[in-house]
Order: C-alpha cells, then sequence, then structure tokens
C-alpha cells in the first residue's frame, strides 16, 4: 500500500462546523447532517491529497468511482465521523456491495490495524509478479497483516488479475538488460505523481522492482 500524506483539514471545512455548531449548538454528525455538495467538494480535495489512488488497493478513481472513507467505522467511532484525519476515498470495489476495500471493509474494526496515514503501512505487505499479496512479517504482526487483507479483500480475485496487469505492462520487466540505475529511475517515475495522480497500483511495481531487480 501507499502511505497517504495527510494534510490539514480545509479550512472551509473547518469554518462549516463551526458555524453549523453555532447555528444548531451542537456537534455536526456526517450522515445526518453534512449536505451531499458539501461532501463531493470534500471527497474532491480528499482525491488530489490521494493523487487519485483508492486509499486501500491503489487503483485508479475519480470523483464518480469513488466513496468517502471513515477508516475508524463512524458506528464506533462517533467523535471521529467529522474528524479529517478520519477521512480518505476509497474504490468502489468490483462487484455489487463491493468484494475489497471500502465497502469489504464496512464497520470492521481492530485495535492493531493501521490507517494509511501511517509510516508503517507502506511495510505490511509484499507484492508478487503474480499479483498475489501476502504478509511482510512473522508472528503478531502477521496476524495483523492477515486481518487486513481478508478483511480489506485486498486478496481478491479482480485486484491479483489488476495488479498482474499493471506489473505485466510495466516495460522494465521486459528488458533483459537493464542497469541499477534504470531501474531507480523507474522506480523514481513511479514514485512521483503525473500531472497530481500516481500511476495506480505504482506501490505494488515498486516493491516487487525494488525485490526482484535490485537483489
Amino acid at each position: 500500500m501507499r502511505k497517504i500524506q495527510k494534510g490539514e483539514s480545509p479550512k472551509w471545512f473547518e469554518a462549516w462546523k463551526d458555524n453549523f455548531r453555532c447555528e444548531k449548538g451542537r456537534r455536526a454528525k456526517y450522515k445526518e447532517d453534512f449536505p451531499d455538495a458539501e461532501r463531493r467538494k470534500l471527497r474532491k480535495e480528499l482525491l488530489e491529497e490521494q493523487g487519485y489512488i483508492c486509499c486501500y488497493c491503489m487503483k485508479r478513481i475519480d470523483i464518480n468511482s469513488s466513496h468517502l472513507e471513515h477508516f475508524w467505522p463512524k458506528s464506533r467511532f462517533k467523535n471521529l465521523d467529522m474528524d479529517y484525519q478520519n477521512m480518505l476515498v476509497s474504490c468502489e470495489g468490483e462487484t455489487t456491495g463491493g468484494d475489497h476495500c471500502g465497502h469489504k471493509k464496512d464497520d470492521w474494526y481492530d485495535k492493531d490495524m493501521v490507517i494509511p496515514t501511517d509510516d508503517k503501512i507502506e511495510t505490511m505487505f509484499r507484492y508478487a509478479l503474480s499479483g498475489d499479496i501476502n504478509p511482510a512479517h512473522r508472528g503478531e504482526k502477521e496476524a495483523v497483516e492477515k486481518k487486513m487483507i481478508c478483511e480489506w479483500g485486498l486478496d481478491s480475485f479482480h485486484l491479483k488479475r489488476n495488479r498482474q496487469m499493471a506489473l505485466a505492462e510495466t516495460e522494465i520487466f521486459e528488458m533483459q538488460d537493464y542497469t541499477e540505475e534504470e531501474v531507480w529511475d523507474t522506480i523514481a517515475y513511479y514514485d512521483g505523481r503525473q500531472d497530481g495522480k500516481y500511476i495506480e497500483y505504482c506501490n505494488v511495481i515498486i516493491d516487487v522492482m525494488k525485490r526482484e531487480m535490485l537483489q
């Protein structure tokens, strides 16, 4: 997965919450009080922040193929439902109801799960040329990583296929002779944004390149 560099909450969003509190005498609730137009506006800013990839699987998303995701579930953490630091953007999954990512995760919660804004998130999973995803550790850490893979559906058939296709389209894997400099240049390309957008499955490609081509 790719760490999301979370910025400060937008000023207009904080002002909206303050105005609501002054007018209504209580804290706003996301589901009941936050209007659709403002939700869409906030989601656009979150998409820009994430480089237009899903916070879980790194699939390319836009305003019409995504939803606002509360990492710490609203049902369990009611005081965080309007907290910007708890807001991400997820893809919709591949099937009705979502077989992976936000809809699959739903209200699942584990005290040890790691939010995509945490530095540790990029060290928790390993990818293969086959598109498979596996825990990166053993022991207690492995148990947590397996739970996250399962509960977020990161091992779904569709994601495995998509990751495999993304890796197959990466030209450097077809090169018989390459220099270490060429590998690092390619990694730098996938690590950056193109017109504000990350390439989908970017960290899948980076992870495989580092382990398969720099050993």
